[in-house]
């Protein structure tokens, strides 16, 4: 934790673009990641993840940032909901279940079939679950970290982690 404010400090001080790569290199895949659970193609992920970087250059050389993960994350859910804004698709964890077999995350990470059919049920959870269980479960954030992306307090998030669970149980 200190070597990241470290980091930040020499990006928005010094414009270092070195301690951006390592921030780059440490949070990529968990933003394409996240992404590609979101979005009806994998170039569509993609190109989400390389914009999330570039507005987060732009963040945080000019304002102070203390949290990059939480802003990282903060930048990917609104461009994803301007995807879908911009193209008048409808927001719908539905018709993206629908879409999962086109995408190519399941074959990056080589699951079982068991273990497909849990991604499909996550990507059809209504609301903030489907976000929530993506960020804890895969990405393997911590309640408080999620709280922090989401705006919201820790035991809201165990809630929303609490009824995801129960749905995917049922």
């Amino acid at each position: 934790m200190l070597n990241e404010k470290f980091i930040l400090f020499r990006i928005h001080r010094f414009r270092d673009k070195s301690a951006y790569a390592k921030l780059y290199e440490r949070y990529h895949k968990n933003i394409l990641d996240f992404a590609s659970f979101k979005m009806p193609r994998k170039q569509d992920a993609e190109e989400v993840a390389s914009e999330v970087f570039l507005r987060g250059w732009e963040y945080a050389t000019s304002n102070r940032v203390d949290n990059i993960k939480a802003l990282f994350y903060r930048i990917a859910r609104n461009l994803i909901a301007d995807f879908y804004r911009q193209r008048k698709v409808e927001d719908s964890l539905d018709e993206l279940a629908d879409v999962a077999a086109d995408q190519e995350i399941e074959e990056r990470i080589d699951l079982s079939e068991s273990a497909n059919k849990l991604i499909a049920k996550i990507r059809a959870l209504k609301g903030d679950m489907s976000e929530v269980c993506v960020m804890h479960y895969i990405n393997e954030l911590s309640v408080k970290e999620i709280a922090d992306i989401l705006d919201k307090s820790p035991n809201n998030i165990r809630v929303i982690l609490h009824r995801a669970k129960k749905a995917l149980n049922k």
